[in-house]
């Protein structure tokens, strides 16, 4: 498996990635701990991410069937 994309959020506390096993996770920059590991799903169907990109709180992810997900992130 590897990754497919990679992105620091907007406080670089945290590093985003997807692979392309169809997996999309977020792990604390200062001590490596995943604190978030998901497949991707949209619209009930299973996808892989194939870009990401980060505006303040907001991720924006491209997937390899052509669709665009926009999620807020959570600050906290």
């Amino acid at each position: 498996m590897n990754a497919a994309s990679l992105v620091a959020a907007a406080d670089a506390r945290y590093v985003i990635f997807a692979l392309t096993n169809g997996r999309l996770g977020v792990i604390d920059a200062s001590g490596g701990e995943l604190i978030h590991d998901e497949r991707v799903v949209a619209d009930g169907v299973q996808t892989v991410v194939t870009a990401l990109a980060v505006q303040d709180w907001t991720l924006l992810v491209g997937t390899i069937d052509g669709r665009l997900l926009l999620s807020v992130l959570d600050s906290a």
